[in-house]
Order: structure tokens, then C-alpha cells, then sequence
């Protein structure tokens, strides 16, 4: 019996012949630029096991396999060794042939060449398109294999049904845990809606415009938003629709299902009137699998590219004592099936480094990390009032007392008459959370509040800080795009206590743009990306070293 995994269906099923004994069988070959390596070997072998068994079990085989003998890699070669691309390709063929004997592979009935093929690769294509079944990246067209058995590749609504797995109790097969309902090593089957990654070529997530179809689609906060989840090793993303919403990976070992998943995330919003994709990254929450992203055919424009690399990052965050504000790396747990995760994201025995909004003296709401610059400006504001100007308004603030978590800001310079709005609670928690009544209100109020709280997660509020002015930048009056707001990023650029997981993360950046706290995106240095005709979304995983 021959059972093959089908990726459709996501299951591995019996293999049974579209004509009765008659088999046809096409087999991806090389590219010839370069000498065989043992990766080439193990694919024909294991194809040649088939194609034996095949022949062995009285079916009538037809066997094809391709060779590439053109492309950017064989033509780059030829150009810089100075031969003819046709010559290098037929001389490294003949090698292929030659280790293929030796192996005592049987060959193919037939072998076919990409240039003698040509016409043909180009009459599929057209016909691809023509049928709605393809997609293009600039130059590059790919097909759209989200096509389900109708024909059809429309994003579902998912309801409490899609949730068919019952929950329970024992041991994950997969993983090798055990545990209870509610906790980290919790072994509910969920339902599946993974999509296997192929590290060698593109695969597509969604078409966006599929999304155009859902209800209630429009601009701002009625765009479609989602997160596009990814993960390596067995532990898959749990995922289910329960009456409450829906069901998300945690980040803490501790703290419930999914945390044994090496994962990471990227969120997104879509507004289709205007093809507009809005992209950012996860290290506001956590830091898990080095991941970049980027629109269209637009790579220049790539966000989430480190100059340092995973172990390095988590290696950062694990200096500062545990427990604290900067230090929730999670180990690898120890009673997890050997293989669970892969060799190579292994670097340092860490799943994850999670940000200070799930540290618990900032969940707890006892942090004093900020208590110092806080009540020092706090000071100074008693008497000096802060200036805050965001979008067309300012607003002038005074602290009721050195000791006082409360400001009140007024619409005049006097700070005369009532407060238009009062912040009561500016505290360390709440700073690394922005959260609080500095996040709530109108929006002038939450823009002011912002301001704040952005200015201390960066260490640019002091003692002297009177003004906060990040309107404008070079005369356009364009809201938060003031970059003196955000310090040059050094190693001692720290005016004093900062935010020392969103510093690191601008300073692992290429770009020196992260998302590092849950106002980052105030001023000219969030590692957001945003484009109007949007046609892809590319993810490009990293190095796991």
C-alpha cells in the first residue's frame, strides 16, 4: 500500500491511479549550475523507491523528470566563468547522469528541458491566467494554490462549528505533554487552519482581495484587522472560535494554552476601497522567530531585518534580572518530546523573550522602574507647565505635586479655568502598558496622553522638559512625524532611564525602526508599513542561529 499526503485535504491518503493500473509520475530534477549535494541524492532516491514499488506492484509507469537549464543561477555562473550557459549546463548534466549511475538510480522514461520546453511552460502560464488561477509580484507570476476543490478561493467566515475538536485531557502525541485544561501544556486538538510554509519559494497566505467580500468591510476602524500567525516545529498555533472571540497563543509558560508553540506574529489592517494594507511587527507583545516583511514588489522598503542575531537578541534581554521589566525570556521546557522543536531554533534553549506589558510587576501594577524620571518631571511641572502639541491643538499641563500621579491640562498657556481634561494616574505600569487614563477620552486627550507616554519609554522627558511639540517636521503638518522626538540611536544616547526593550529592538534593527511598546508608532520611527494599491504581503523567516 502507497499513501501520499495530500495538501489539500491535509492528510495523508491511499494512493489510487486516475486510470486503472496506469500511473504517471513527473519528478522535479536539477537545476544544473553546480555539482550534485547529498540533498539532490535523497530526492531521487526516495523517488526511485516509488518508481520500483510502482513497477514492482504491475502498474504501467510513465516517468518524467525535468531538467532546469536555464535560469539566473546557471547564467550568473556561466558569466562569471566565462563559459557558454549552454555548454555549462550540458556539462553538468552529464555529472548528474553520472552520480544518478552510481547510486544505481533507474532513470526516467523521459527527461524533459526547460529551453526545449519552452513554448509549452509559456502556453501553460497564459492559460493559468487566463482561467483566474494566478497571481504577479512585479515581474514574477504565481499560482494561486488557495483554489479549494470548487474552484473557488473566497476567505470564510469562521463560526463556533469550525471548532469540531472536543476538549480533553491526557497526553499530546505529538509533543509528548501532558496537562489540564487552562494550562501552558493543555493538549486540546484545535481546529486546523494552517497553511504549510515553503522556505524555498512563495507561498500565499490570502489573496487581499479576498477579504473585500466580508460584511461590514470600510475605512478605519471598520478595515478589516487580523494577525498573520507563524510558527516552527510541532507544537501548531492553537486556534479555535469560542463564544468569546477567538483563541490566541500566550506568551508566558505560565499563563495557558499554546506558549509550548515557537511562534511570532505580524498584524495587519485592510481597507479595500483603497487597497490599503497597514503591516507591523510583534515586539510590542514578544520576540520569538526573526521574521521581515514588506508590500508589493517593494523590497527596499522591508521592515524587521536585525543586524544581531536571534540568540544575541534573547541573550540582551536575559542580562537584566529575572522577574523584572526587561527579563521574561521563557526556556525551552524540559518535558517536551525529543524533536518537538527544530535543532536550529534552538539558539540558546529559549522559545521567546516576552516584552514588559506581560512582566509581572508592570501586570501587577507595582513597577517602579519609571518612579524617578516620572516624579522628577512630575516636579518641575508644578510650577513650569508641560506643553503638548499634537495635530492642531496644544494643551498645557500642571502637576498637582512632585509626589502626584496627576496632571491637569488646560486649553491656555495660564492653565486659567477649568482643566480640559486630567490624566490621574502617570505611573511606571502604566507607562510600559500605555495604558490608563493618559489612553482614554477624546482624542485630544489620547494624543496628548501619547505624547507622555511615548517621551518616557524613550528617555527624552527630563527635569528640563517644558515642551513636546511633535507635529510637524520640515513645515508638513503631518501628525507624530517629528523625528528629534526619538534620540539618535547609540549606545549612549540615553538621556536617562528609557524603555530598555524598545531601545534594544531599534538598536538590533537595520532600519533602526522597530515597534517596541504600544506607542512606538508615535514619530518617525515605527517599524510600520503601510501602501495604498497593495496587490502581496511578503514574510521571509530568518536565520535561526
Amino acid at each position: 500500500m502507497l499513501k501520499i499526503y495530500n495538501s489539500l485535504q491535509r492528510e495523508k491518503q491511499i494512493f489510487t491511479p486516475i486510470e486503472p493500473n496506469k500511473v504517471r509520475m513527473y519528478v522535479c530534477g536539477m537545476t544544473v549550475y553546480d555539482y550534485c549535494h547529498l540533498g539532490h541524492a535523497r530526492v531521487m532516491v526516495v523517488f526511485d523507491m516509488v518508481y520500483r514499488w510502482l513497477k514492482a506492484s504491475g502498474y504501467d509507469v510513465t516517468y518524467v523528470r525535468n531538467i532546469t537549464d536555464i535560469d539566473d543561477p546557471l547564467l550568473e555562473r556561466a558569466h562569471r566563468d566565462g563559459v557558454d550557459w549552454k555548454d555549462l549546463a550540458q556539462s553538468q548534466i552529464d555529472l548528474f547522469r553520472g552520480d544518478m549511475t552510481d547510486l544505481h538510480v533507474i532513470p526516467p522514461k523521459d527527461y524533459i528541458g526547460v529551453v526545449e520546453a519552452m513554448t509549452l511552460v509559456v502556453d501553460a502560464v497564459q492559460k493559468l491566467k487566463n482561467a483566474n488561477t494566478t497571481y504577479e509580484v512585479g515581474s514574477d507570476i504565481y499560482y494561486r494554490y488557495a483554489n479549494d476543490m470548487n474552484g473557488s478561493h473566497s476567505v470564510q467566515q469562521m463560526s463556533l462549528s469550525d471548532n469540531s475538536q472536543a476538549a480533553c485531557n491526557g497526553t499530546n502525541t505529538v509533543c509528548g505533554l501532558t496537562g489540564v485544561i487552562g494550562q501552558a501544556n493543555y493538549p486540546t486538538t484545535w481546529a486546523d487552519y494552517s497553511i504549510e510554509l515553503d522556505r524555498t519559494c512563495a507561498t500565499v497566505l490570502a489573496d487581499l482581495a479576498d477579504f473585500d467580500n466580508l460584511p461590514n468591510i470600510g475605512t478605519g476602524n471598520n478595515a478589516f484587522s487580523g494577525r498573520i500567525w507563524i510558527s516552527v516545529g510541532t507544537p501548531k498555533i492553537p486556534f479555535a472560535v469560542t463564544s468569546s472571540g477567538y483563541t490566541t497563543p500566550n506568551y508566558l509558560l505560565s499563563q495557558g494554552v499554546g506558549a509550548y508553540c515557537l511562534f511570532d506574529y505580524l498584524e495587519f489592517s485592510w481597507t479595500p476601497s483603497l487597497q490599503n494594507c497597514f503591516l507591523d511587527c510583534s515586539q510590542v507583545d514578544q520576540f520569538g522567530i526573526p521574521m521581515s516583511y514588506w508590500m508589493n514588489a517593494n523590497a527596499s522598503g522591508r521592515q524587521g531585518v536585525w543586524n544581531t542575531k536571534r540568540s544575541s537578541i534573547i541573550s540582551y534581554f536575559n542580562q537584566f534580572p529575572a522577574g523584572q521589566e526587561f527579563n521574561n525570556v521563557q526556556q525551552i521546557p524540559t518535558n517536551v518530546a525529543a524533536g518537538t522543536y527544530p535543532a536550529t531554533a534552538l539558539t540558546g534553549g529559549y522559545l521567546r523573550a516576552a516584552s514588559p506589558t506581560h512582566a509581572a510587576p508592570v501586570v501587577n501594577g507595582t513597577s517602579t522602574y519609571f518612579n524617578a524620571v516620572i516624579q522628577s518631571a512630575m516636579a518641575t511641572w508644578v510650577n513650569a507647565p508641560l506643553a503638548v502639541t499634537c495635530g492642531t491643538s496644544t494643551y498645557w499641563g500642571k502637576a498637582q505635586s512632585a509626589s502626584s500621579s496627576v496632571m491637569n491640562f488646560y486649553n491656555n498657556a495660564q492653565c486659567a479655568g477649568s482643566a480640559s481634561f486630567t490624566f490621574t494616574d502617570i505611573n511606571s505600569s502604566n507607562v510600559f502598558l500605555c495604558a490608563g487614563s493618559t489612553a482614554q477620552g477624546s482624542a485630544d486627550q489620547k494624543n496628548t496622553g501619547k505624547a507622555i507616554l511615548a517621551g518616557f519609554n524613550r528617555g527624552v522627558i527630563t527635569s528640563n522638559t517644558t515642551r513636546l511639540n511633535i507635529n510637524t517636521e520640515g513645515g508638513t503638518p503631518t501628525l507624530y512625524l517629528q523625528s528629534a522626538y526619538y534620540p539618535q540611536l547609540s549606545d549612549n544616547y540615553k538621556i536617562q532611564t528609557d524603555s530598555q526593550w524598545a531601545y534594544g529592538f531599534h538598536k538590533f534593527s537595520s532600519t533602526t525602526l522597530a515597534y517596541g511598546f504600544p506607542y512606538d508608532d508615535v514619530g518617525s520611527q515605527s517599524g510600520s508599513i503601510q501602501t495604498n494599491s497593495t496587490t502581496s504581503v511578503n514574510i521571509q523567516l530568518g536565520i535561526f542561529s
